[in-house]
């Protein structure tokens, strides 16, 4: 089921928001829809947030452990640009 792991409040926020949205679209002035654009959008980066905190955290772990200097050199040389010269 689509949105289940998101925390409830939040889910209930970006409704509410979608609903006002939705409910001044037709009769709504410019600023008034730019405004409850603006808060929808906000309350979408909740989800993000909470999602990109949990992918630092695992990620970070596993790049920690398993990054070496030799790595570091190796990417170097692989990132050769157009035009460059590479001995």
């Amino acid at each position: 089921m689509p949105g289940n792991k998101v925390a409830k409040d939040v889910k209930e926020e970006i409704e509410k928001k979608i609903k006002e949205l939705k409910e001044i679209l037709d009769k709504g002035t410019k600023e008034e829809l730019e405004e409850k654009t603006a808060a929808l959008s906000e309350s979408l980066q909740k989800i993000g947030q909470a999602m990109y905190g949990k992918d630092v955290k695992t990620e970070s772990s596993n790049v920690k452990s398993e990054e070496k200097p030799e790595d570091k050199k190796e990417d170097k040389k692989n990132n050769v640009e157009e035009g460059e010269v590479v001995n």
